[in-house]
């Protein structure tokens, strides 16, 4: 839900096709962070109050997802600088539960794939993290303030769409399912391709991403 509206207004842009300019890009960095900041300061408001709502104690505290993130933070903390090890998320996690709070369903991922990656990769990982988001960030500055780039639209739209995953991992592991997985990654091949097809680095991502 919290999505919905970037989504919309990027979708908006993509329909009109014009070129970005840095002040434009500024503009609209700008207004999403007033956004975020009223959305806080309402949620944290007696607004709520006001309608007859209440927002409940330690919301964060007893959310789930939050308790899972704390669990990973303290594992990534134990296993730094070189991770747990790939895909050992299940069995160390575990470790780090209280065990008068372990119900019968268990943790199989850690709901936020960017921890995910630290805790079994470590230090290695957190710089193929850095590396992957100053590539998204290069490539989608290239397609959105750039004019004269070749399938203009389908290139921005592939944009929106891995931007949506990248968000949602954040709170969820998206990627981890093929379909999605395969729509992120013709969405990379997208915005990697050379204008003109033919011998780019579009092939090196679909062998890498398969």
């Amino acid at each position: 839900y919290g999505l919905l509206g970037p989504v919309l207004a990027l979708s908006l842009l993509v329909y009109r096709g014009r070129a970005l300019t840095w002040r434009m890009g500024a503009f609209a960095a700008a207004l999403a962070v007033g956004v975020a900041a009223v959305a806080f300061a309402v949620l944290n408001s007696p607004f709520f109050e006001m309608m007859g709502l209440q927002r409940p104690q330690e919301l964060w505290e007893q959310d789930g997802r939050a308790q899972i993130f704390g669990h990973t933070f303290e594992a990534i903390k134990a296993y730094w600088p070189f991770g747990s090890g790939l895909g050992s998320f299940e069995q160390v996690y575990p470790r780090f539960e209280d065990p008068a709070a372990v119900t019968p369903t268990f943790v199989n991922m850690a709901h936020n794939d960017y921890l995910q990656i630290v805790l079994e990769l470590g230090l290695f990982g957190l710089v193929l993290i850095c590396a992957g988001l100053a590539w998204l960030g290069w490539a989608c500055a290239r397609v959105w303030f750039s004019g004269d780039v070749e399938d203009v639209r389908l290139r921005r739209a592939a944009s929106v769409a891995l931007l949506v995953v990248v968000v949602h991992s954040v709170v969820d592991y998206p990627a981890r399912t093929a379909a999605i997985a395969c729509l992120a990654m013709l969405c990379a091949v997208l915005l990697v391709k050379r204008d003109g097809g033919e011998g780019d680095w579009g092939a090196f991502t679909i062998v890498l991403g398969t």
